[in-house]
This record gives C-alpha cells, structure tokens and sequence, in this order.
C-alpha cells in the first residue's frame, strides 16, 4: 500500500509498454481512475505500436517508447521529463525493460506489483507495493493499483473512441446485419496457433451452416499473411481476406461491428471485448482464467486442463519411478546447496534407477542453481525449471514417485495430489509447516538448528519460530537424505 493522502494526486503515470492485450487491460483502470480523480492529470508511458490504438483515448497525455531503440529510448525519456515530477507512478509492467524505463521516471511514489508476483528484480524499482493476490485475471490484477490508491470502486468501461476514418472502413466490409465471423488466426507466440485446416474448416462451418460473412483478420507479419493464405485455399466458401491490411483502429472498428471473433490468445482478442463483441477464444497453452477475453469466459474453448495432463504425461511417460526436485524456497537460507542436490540426484539416478526432473519457478534464482546442479550431476537430467505453469506443475507431481524440496510451496502441492514428500527442514518446523502426510519422509534438522544457532531446546522456542541463518542447512547431509528415498522406495508397492 502507498501513505494514505487526503487530496487526490495532481499527477500520475501509468507505465504500461505493451502488448496490445494488456494495455486493453489498462484502459478500465484509466477510466476509474478519470471518474474518481476528474481534476488529476493523467500520463501513459507506451510502446510505440500500442499508442496507436491507445491514444484515442481522451484526457491521457501519451509518452511513447520506442522499444526497438534500446538504451537511446531511455536517454530520449529522460529528456522529455527533464524538470517534471509526478506524484504517483503506476509501474504495472512485469518486464526488466519497463524497470528501466521507470528508473527514468522522477516520481514520489512508485507503485509496483507486491513482492510475490515482482518478477525480473520490478521489486527493486518501485517504494510501494499493491497488496498480495494469487491466481487473479491480468485485469483484475491492474485494477489492485486502484484500489492501493483508496479507489475501490471499479468501472468495467472502455469506450475507446473510433475514428470516422476507422468506422467507414469497417462500413464497407459489414455493410448490413447479415452476422459477421471474423477470425484472427494468429498469436505472435506461435504455439498458441491453431492449424490453418482447422480454422478453414470453422470457416466453411460459419458461411455454410450458418450463413455468416467471414472476414481473416490480423497484422502484417510474414506467419500471418502466410496462414491467411493458407486458410483461403483450404476453405471452399467465400471468404475476405483483411489480414495486413487495416490498422489498428480500423481492425478495433470491424471487431465493433462483428457478431463473434474467433482467436487464439492474442491481443485483438481483448480489443474485442473492448467493443463489447463476443469472443470464442482458443485456449490450451495459456489460462483462459488469466488472460482470456475478460466478458466472454463461457464463450471460450479451455483445453488447458487437458494441456496440463498432457503435459505431465510427456515428462513422466511410463511407470519407471521418477523423483522431481523443487531446489529453491524463495526464502534462501531455507535452500540446500546446489552440490547436495546434485549428489542426491546422481544417487537417484544411479542406485535407485530413477528418472530425475527439476522442477521450479522462472525466477533467476531457481534458473542459475538449476544450472549448478546440472552442472555438478554426471547423471542425466531433465530441467523443467521455468519451463511449466503451477497447473502443470501440479499435473507433473500427481504422477511423480516422490518430491524432494525444501519448505516451499511445492511440498503442500504434492501433499494435495497424494505425492509423498521428503522434506528438507532445518530453517523451520516441519511439525508447523511440513507436508502434512508425509511427516515421516522429512528430513528434521530443526532441533539440531535450535541447538546449534539458539543455544536451546526447539520446545523453548516459539512455535512459528524460523532458524533462518547462514549455513543451517547445511545440518543436512546428502546420506540422511538419500536413506530417505531408500526407505521410501523400498516401502512401495
């Protein structure tokens, strides 16, 4: 949370640099903020490409970033806020380069997102921190910058105005009421596509059956042209072809004029609920939960629980036994060393015959002692580190034999699909805080640590007591840990 004030701010910035699906995110928290502070002067710092379709808005003074320009951007914006300062800074972009752009920035408060969803170092960028959330849409993840700032009331709105220019051209293309299907077949994450047949099939389906107009909509780019010509050969129904040619007020007018757009994740996907038009969204390598057309979930195809299963069962194909080990707890002095890990794995691999998997977040901490312990195990590895989401994570640990990992949020996943868990505990209680069935499994070095850095008994201490000291999981030693996964091996049926 940011100091309670008694008056609005006379200024605030909003930095938001891109994609166009996000900064469509953006647009209802600028307008509740417009209607709660109508005297504050608002200032958006934007890409270059998403200022095109954003600066219709009205009352918003836009400062564009060329972000192909590098570090010569960053010198470009310094000048141009040369002598200004703002009250308030809303960096609401998870990105190192939008952290360097703040860093130009003069501002008193610097309202970032709290410490847990602060990736690429934003925490160290910002002085104030929107209050923790877990598991929420992208939009609604925006609007806790308006609720830190004592504006709880939300305006779902937002009426981006379209150009005259914008709407004749929309005109000639849905000139009438017949219904209108316009496909945008391509995400610029080429994995989130779906195949040109299929989509020339819907199309067939769409002027066939249902007697709609089908337009192909989408950007200039060469993967775009190509898949709409792609579709335009597969397809024996008549269909217009608009892909490369409108721009993006223009594409923002056709979708207000559609009856249904059909995407992938992508961001005409968010212009069109822009415009209040419906949207099928193809989902199965992104969370339809997290950055799906806001107004049109039930509209939505969601394969993504499907992805997750699928995904686990290409990692973990057969019945051979399969350790997964989560290295990192946020909370470093609650880490082993990478070296043990290593050790750990090579015994797993070797003596037990295991299939080895490392599992964890995409933060540089997990990555770089991910590597260490690639590094340091003649074995054969598989690293997943900040390669999966918490959903397949998840999927991933339900057919693992046995996780090994410190107290982190892993151990209680596990524990939630029937994974055993052996423990590494000697910065915290695993009576407290443990995988609660698989309290046998743990390693407990906790009395050891209050011995050795409290000087006492763990009884005298409190009980939500941490040990979190240089070196005390070092009490730990690889041959307790690895009779561990003997004992539990040898347990299995």
């Amino acid at each position: 949370m940011i100091p309670s004030r008694a008056e609005p701010p006379r200024t605030l910035c909003i930095l938001r640099l891109s994609a166009i699906g996000d900064t469509c995110h953006v647009v209802p928290v600028v307008r509740t903020l417009q209607q709660a502070w109508p005297a504050t002067q608002l200032t958006w710092i934007i890409g270059k490409t998403e200022a095109r379709l954003m600066s219709l808005i009205e009352g918003v003074e836009f400062i564009t970033v060329d972000k192909s320009a590098g570090l010569g951007a960053l010198a470009a914006l310094r000048r141009q806020l040369r002598g200004r300062r703002f009250d308030v800074l809303l960096h609401m972009q998870l990105a190192l380069r939008a952290s360097l752009v703040a860093a130009c920035v003069p501002a008193t408060v610097k309202l970032g997102f709290d410490r847990a969803r602060a990736r690429e170092l934003q925490w160290l960028f910002t002085n104030a921190r929107i209050a923790p959330r877990a598991r929420e849409h992208v939009l609604d993840s925006l609007f806790g910058f308006a609720v830190a700032l004592g504006v709880g009331e939300r305006l779902l709105r937002w009426d981006l105005p379209l150009p005259s220019a914008a709407r004749a051209y929309a005109e000639r293309l849905i000139p009438d009421t017949r219904p209108t299907l316009v496909i945008n077949p391509c995400s610029r994450h080429v994995r989130r596509n779906w195949r040109p047949a299929r989509f020339a099939a819907l199309a067939e389906h769409a002027a066939g059956a249902l007697r709609m107009r089908v337009i192909l909509a989408g950007g200039p780019s060469e993967l775009e042209r190509r898949t709409g010509a792609e579709i335009e050969r597969a397809c024996p129904a008549s269909l217009i072809n608009q892909i490369g040619k409108d721009t993006l007020p223009e594409l923002l007018a056709l979708l207000s004029r559609a009856t249904v757009l059909v995407s992938p994740d992508s961001g005409p996907v968010h212009m069109a609920t822009a415009v209040g038009t419906p949207v099928v969204g193809l989902y199965a390598a992104t969370n339809p939960a997290r950055s799906g057309p806001y107004l049109s979930g039930r509209w939505c195809v969601d394969a993504y629980p499907r992805a997750a299963r699928a995904f686990r069962e290409r990692l973990i194909p057969d019945t051979r036994p399969t350790l997964v080990i989560n290295p990192c707890s946020r909370h470093v002095r609650r880490n082993w060393r990478p070296a043990r890990f290593a050790a750990l794995a090579e015994h797993a691999a070797g003596a037990l015959r295991m299939r080895v998997i490392l599992a964890g977040g995409p933060s540089e901490l997990e990555r770089r002692t991910g590597a260490e312990i690639e590094r340091a195990c003649p074995a054969s590895l598989i690293n997943q580190i900040g390669k999966d989401t918490l959903p397949e994570l998840l999927a991933l640990l339900s057919r693992a034999t046995v996780l090994v990992s410190p107290d982190s949020g892993p151990v209680h996943m596990a524990t939630a699909v029937g994974t055993p868990v052996v423990g590494l505990y000697a910065a915290t209680n695993p009576a407290r805080s443990g995988p609660y069935l698989s309290g046998r499994w743990c390693v407990d070095a906790y009395p050891r640590a209050a011995r050795a850095f409290r000087g006492c008994d763990p009884a005298e201490l409190p009980w939500n007591h941490k040990i979190e000291e240089p070196g005390v999981m070092d009490l730990i030693g690889v041959d307790e840990v690895a009779a561990k996964l003997d004992q539990l091996l040898g347990s299995r049926p």
